[in-house]
């Protein structure tokens, strides 16, 4: 339970913050944990990022997901891509995205972080198209 609560701090705090400006004494101070909860977890920023990452994947994914599935089946074809379309835009504009999208942006200059977004990047994008 405590792991999920961190995973879910680092999104609101890559938006409210920055990539280069969260760290993971931020994050335990954001969740309400102490340190050696935090390092138990995580003992490492770039720990903590790869599990946020992956984390935000699966969130991204399904949120998309029930987004596409959630269309109204009665619509003419000549609607659908309009409606398909807006779900989209919807799924850019919502905080996951954001968070995954600050990651995708700040987090190459890491040079640990480019495997590990390129692996989540070309999955989000195969899932999409």
């Amino acid at each position: 339970m405590t792991r999920d609560r961190i995973l879910d701090a680092p999104v609101d705090c890559f938006i409210s913050l920055g990539y280069t400006n969260v760290t993971t004494a931020k994050v335990a101070d954001f969740v309400g944990i102490s340190r050696g909860a935090m390092l138990h977890h995580f003992p490492s920023k770039i720990e903590l990022i790869r599990a946020a990452i992956e984390y935000l994947h699966e969130k991204l994914l399904g949120d998309h997901t029930n987004r596409v599935t959630s269309l109204a089946t009665d619509l003419t074809i000549a609607k659908r891509p309009r409606a398909r379309l807006e779900a989209y835009c919807d799924h850019l504009t919502d905080a996951l995205f954001i968070a995954y999208h600050e990651l995708c942006v700040a987090g190459p200059t890491a040079i640990d972080m480019h495997d590990i977004l390129d692996q989540s990047t070309t999955s989000v994008e195969d899932h999409v198209n």
